[in-house]
């Protein structure tokens, strides 16, 4: 996150858990210092990264993927954008792990 975010994320992850963290777009959190993305295998990435890293942050330990789940997505990258780019907020990745993580963490 910290590589995206261009600082360290300890604020971001404060606000995952409250409702303010629903409302989050991706776009909000990248490096302002970077262009914004605008080859889909760049956001596509940036997407899949950013997804791993809030599975990583889950609050329940036995959620959270080991490492050879993370490398294996990395992998495989099976994390789909069905948003554009700009409009992906925070919730949707959540919400999309959350869909996905039992067929893929569980490999």
């Amino acid at each position: 996150m910290e590589t995206i975010m261009g600082k360290h994320p300890a604020e971001i992850i404060s606000v995952l858990s409250t409702s303010k963290g629903e409302e989050i777009m991706l776009l909000d959190m990248l490096d302002q210092r970077l262009p914004i993305p605008r080859r889909s295998s760049v956001a596509k990435n940036i997407v899949q990264a950013m997804s791993l890293a809030l599975a990583c942050l889950s609050a329940d330990p036995k959620s959270r993927p080991t490492m050879k789940q993370v490398s294996g997505a990395i992998l495989a990258q099976k994390i789909p954008i069905v948003e554009p780019f700009h409009a992906v907020s925070l919730a949707q990745l959540r919400q999309n792990l959350f869909r996905t993580s039992t067929s893929s963490w569980s490999s």
